[in-house]
């Protein structure tokens, strides 16, 4: 049974927890955290420029969080990449780097998927799936 001072007590527990929580994320916001992301494909498509969009969207949300994005880096130094590539390109880049998520946001070819990369994301569906889709 819970007595009214077992609750008192819990709830001070509680909220000493809370502030505790509270300050420590308080101090990790303070601390901006670098998110450099890359760009490889046409500067002047319409890729690039939905990517920036998406960039500057997240940008809302890293500074609640304490993350400042850029899609200026390098594909070696970036933590993901942004590709708008044709499908062989886009096979060599995502074998370039394998540790590196590489985001296809343009090709929609079937044989993308069947050639599986674990690093390779596609945003768009493929040729085959938009056809199952419509039928």
């Amino acid at each position: 049974m819970i007595t009214a001072i077992s609750l008192a007590d819990a709830l001070r527990r509680a909220a000493a927890t809370t502030l505790l929580l509270g300050a420590s994320l308080c101090a990790a916001a303070q601390q901006t955290l670098d998110v450099p992301l890359a760009f490889v494909g046409p500067a002047d498509s319409t890729a690039r420029r939905g990517a920036e969009q998406g960039l500057a969207e997240a940008q809302v949300q890293g500074e609640f969080l304490g993350q400042q994005y850029r899609l200026d880096a390098e594909p070696g130094s970036a933590v993901a990449i942004v590709a708008a590539l044709p499908a062989d390109e886009l096979l060599k880049l995502a074998a370039a780097h394998p540790g590196t998520p590489v985001l296809n946001v343009t090709a929609a070819d079937d044989g993308l998927r069947d050639d599986c990369r674990p690093n390779l994301f596609h945003v768009l569906p493929s040729v085959r799936m938009t056809a199952d889709a419509v039928a």
